[in-house]
C-alpha cells in the first residue's frame, strides 16, 4: 500500500478516474467506492462523469488481463513500477484494449498528462513506450486462461466451474462482466407505477419495465437526471436489484404481526415491508403491525434512516430502528417475531457485476470466512422467531456453502430441528413462475424453498433466497 496522494481537484473523467482507482487500488483498498466517486465528481458535467465512471468500472472489472497485458510489455516486474505509474497505466490499457470509440493518441496523451501533473519524466517517458509498443502490437489474452478472459483470479473462475460446470459458468462470468441496468422500485403506498412512467419520461429518462417484478423499471446506466426528478425527490421511487426486490417482497406479514429486519441498511427491503403494511392498513383496521429494523453499527443505520426518510417512511407508527449485532442472542427475547427478514453479510458474488472493486481481494480462501458469522444469525434468528413464524434468508453471493449448504447445516441442526422448508411458488411472481416453467433454471428448487437468480439466465445480479417456517 502506497501513501495517500494529495490529489487535485479533478477537471475531467480522466482525472476523476485517476484519483478514484488509485486511492481504491494504491492506498485505501477497503475503502467505498461509491464515496470515493461521490468525493472525485463534484463539479464535474455529467459528461465527464460518465467517462470517468467507464473508466473507472471498467478498469476494475478487467483488471486482471489488463495488468497481465503490462507485465508483457514492461521491462521491470509490474509490482515494482511506482503506485501512481501503476494506476495510469491501468486506467489507460482498459481505454485502448475494451473502449474503441476513444482515440489511442488521445489516451496516449492524457496519460503524459496525468502523470506529468502528479510524477516526474521518467514516468511519463515509460508509460508512453509501453503504451505505443501496444499499439505497434497488441498483446493478445490466452484463448485457455479462462481467469483472464471474465476477470476473475484462477481459483475463483475454477470456483465458479466447479459450482455451475462449464457451459454455466461460463454464461454466468460472461453476464458478470457487464454492468447491469439501473433498477428501480416505485414506492406503492405513494404512488403508482404509471405516475413514475410519465415522471421520468418527462425528464428525458426512460424507464423500461423490469422482467419480473410489477412496480419497477430499468434505467440507462449512469442516470444522473434521476435525482433531479419528481419521482425521486417526492419518495415515489428506490434504488434496488430485481432479484432483492423478490426477497422482499416474500415477507408477508398479516396485521397485528411483528417483523425483524436484521442486517437492515441501507434500507430496501424494509421500505418494502412498511409499503405492504400500510396499503394493508388502508383497508381499514384497528390492528397496528410492528417492524424493527437493525443493524450493526449506528454508521449503517444512518443509511437505513436516510432511504427512509426520503422515501417518506420513517414517521411509520410501528417502526423501530436500533442497533442490535443479529449473530448475537444474549439478552434478546425468544419467540418474539412473526417473521424474520435475515439478509446476511456474504462473500457478494452475485453483485460484482455492479460493485466490480468486489473483484480486488476475492480468492477461494476468502470465501468461506462468513459461514460461522451466518450460522450464528440463523441460530440467533431462530432463538426469536415465534412458532409457525418465518424466516427469509438470502444473500447476494452464489458460493453455495454461503447458500443450500449453509441453509442444509442450520436444518440438520439443533438450532433447526423444528424448521421445514415453505414452497416458494405461491410467493415469487407470476412472471418468473412462467420464465422458471419455460426452462429457466430454478424450477426444481422453489419447491424446496429456495430461489437462486443466476446472472446471464434471470437477467438479474446473482441472489440466494430460502424461506423456511417454524413448524
Amino acid at each position: 500500500m502506497s501513501r495517500r496522494f494529495r490529489f487535485e481537484v479533478p477537471t475531467d473523467g480522466r482525472s476523476m478516474a485517476a484519483q478514484v482507482l488509485h486511492n481504491l487500488i494504491e492506498t485505501a483498498p477497503n475503502s467505498d467506492l461509491s464515496e470515493l466517486i461521490r468525493q472525485a465528481s463534484g463539479g464535474l458535467d455529467r459528461r465527464e462523469i460518465g467517462l470517468g465512471l467507464a473508466i473507472i468500472y471498467g478498469t476494475l472489472t478487467y483488471i486482471y488481463p489488463i495488468e497481465y497485458v503490462i507485465a508483457q510489455l514492461s521491462s521491470r516486474p509490474f509490482e515494482e513500477l511506482t503506485p501512481f505509474l501503476r494506476t495510469v497505466l491501468r486506467l489507460s490499457f482498459w481505454q485502448l484494449i475494451y473502449a474503441d470509440r476513444l482515440p489511442a493518441s488521445a489516451v496516449v496523451n492524457e496519460a503524459g498528462k496525468l502523470l506529468h501533473r502528479y510524477t516526474h519524466r521518467g514516468n511519463v517517458n515509460y508509460a508512453n513506450a509501453i503504451l505505443r509498443a501496444y499499439l505497434r502490437q497488441p498483446i493478445e489474452i490466452p484463448a485457455d486462461r479462462s481467469d483472464l478472459r471474465f476477470g476473475l483470479s484462477p481459483d475463483m473462475t475454477d470456483a465458479f466451474i466447479e459450482w455451475y460446470g462449464s457451459e454455466a459458468a461460463d454464461t454466468i462470468l460472461t453476464a458478470l462482466l457487464e454492468r447491469p441496468p439501473l433498477t428501480v422500485r416505485v414506492n406503492r403506498s405513494r404512488a403508482e407505477p404509471e405516475q413514475v412512467k410519465a415522471d421520468l419520461i418527462a425528464r428525458g429518462i426512460e424507464p423500461h419495465p423490469a422482467r419480473f417484478m410489477s412496480g419497477a423499471y430499468h434505467l440507462a446506466l449512469n442516470e444522473s437526471r434521476l435525482t433531479e426528478s419528481d419521482s425521486w425527490r417526492r419518495g415515489w421511487i428506490t434504488v434496488q436489484g430485481e432479484a432483492a426486490q423478490c426477497a422482499g417482497s416474500i415477507c408477508r406479514p398479516q396485521l397485528g404481526q411483528t417483523v425483524l429486519d436484521a442486517c437492515a441498511a441501507p434500507g430496501g427491503k424494509t421500505a418494502q415491508i412498511i409499503e405492504s403494511l400500510i396499503l394493508l392498513e388502508k383497508l381499514g383496521t384497528s390492528k397496528r403491525s410492528r417492524v424493527i429494523a437493525t443493524d450493526l453499527s449506528e454508521q449503517r443505520l444512518v443509511k437505513l434512516n436516510e432511504t427512509l426518510s426520503r422515501l417518506r417512511l420513517s414517521d411509520y407508527p410501528g417502526l423501530t430502528v436500533r442497533v442490535e449485532n443479529a449473530a448475537d442472542k444474549t439478552g434478546k427475547q425468544p419467540e418474539a417475531y412473526d417473521w424474520i427478514l435475515l439478509d446476511v453479510p456474504c462473500s457478494a458474488l452475485g453483485i460484482i457485476a455492479g460493485s466490480p472493486d468486489i473483484r480486488l481481494n476475492k480468492s477461494r480462501e476468502s470465501l468461506n470466512e462468513l459461514l460461522p458469522l451466518q450460522a450464528d444469525m440463523l441460530e440467533a434468528a431462530a432463538y426469536q422467531l415465534r412458532r409457525q413464524g418465518y424466516i427469509i434468508y438470502c444473500t447476494c453471493t452464489l458460493n453455495p456453502a454461503e447458500n443450500q449448504e449453509q441453509i442444509a447445516r442450520f436444518l440438520s441442526g439443533a438450532a433447526g430441528s423444528d424448521f421445514s422448508p415453505v414452497d416458494l411458488t405461491e410467493y415469487l411472481p407470476t412472471k418468473l413462475l412462467a420464465l422458471l416453467d419455460d426452462g429457466l433454471p430454478g424450477k426444481e428448487t422453489i419447491r424446496q424453498g429456495q430461489m437462486t437468480f443466476l446472472p446471464g439466465y434471470h437477467g438479474t445480479e446473482g441472489f440466494f433466497i430460502s424461506l423456511m417456517k417454524r413448524n
